[in-house]
């Protein structure tokens, strides 16, 4: 009985990790920039050649910027460099800014997930 007394602590231990590991990941992924493009920064992204200009480039009108590697977001109104999708959940841009932490808070997701599987299946087996 000892035996599984200590993997029963373990598990607590490691269930809480994760939890703390995920909610730390969340934050700081809602609070980080995602990358936003602003018209006083550039207009003309040094990406775009003049030759090029007009085939291959995004144009904005609001945020007046002119790129290939940035994306206009109806919900924020803003430009974003590289982005990924728009997050009704965090009701925030997933771009290049904050790309890297969405990777870890779906690694940790899906870590947890399995995780509480198997520890699901282990005790309906006992």
């Amino acid at each position: 009985m000892l035996y599984l007394d200590n993997y029963y602590v373990l598990s607590i231990v490691l269930s809480e990790v994760l939890k703390a590991a995920h909610w730390a990941i969340t934050f700081v992924m809602v609070l980080k920039n995602p990358g936003i493009v602003s018209s006083a920064r550039m207009t003309v992204m040094p990406d775009v050649n003049q030759k090029d200009r007009f085939r291959r480039a995004n144009s904005c009108e609001p945020c007046k910027i002119i790129s290939t590697k940035t994306e206009h977001c109806d919900r924020c109104d803003v430009c974003f460099e590289e982005v990924d999708h728009h997050c009704p959940w965090m009701n925030k841009c997933v771009a290049k800014g904050n790309l890297k932490e969405f990777y870890i808070f779906l690694g940790l997701t899906f870590g947890s997930l399995f995780y509480a599987l198997g520890i699901s299946l282990s005790k309906a087996s006992l």
